[in-house]
């Protein structure tokens, strides 16, 4: 239960947060955070922030 409690939510963000966004060969933006690494993908930090909230 709790897997899919969090998988959820994972794919419904990810399936907005891939839409609007452009191509994943686009050179990323600049990390808002600085103590984010810059190879940081949208969909881990989009991971990260979805898990920040759940728990």
């Amino acid at each position: 239960y709790a897997i899919s409690k969090v998988l959820l939510p994972i794919e419904m963000f990810g399936s907005v947060d891939v839409s609007p966004r452009p191509p994943h060969h686009s050179p990323p933006p600049p990390p808002l955070r600085s103590g984010q690494p810059p190879r940081l993908s949208p969909q881990i930090a989009l991971v990260v922030t979805a898990l920040s909230f759940l728990f």
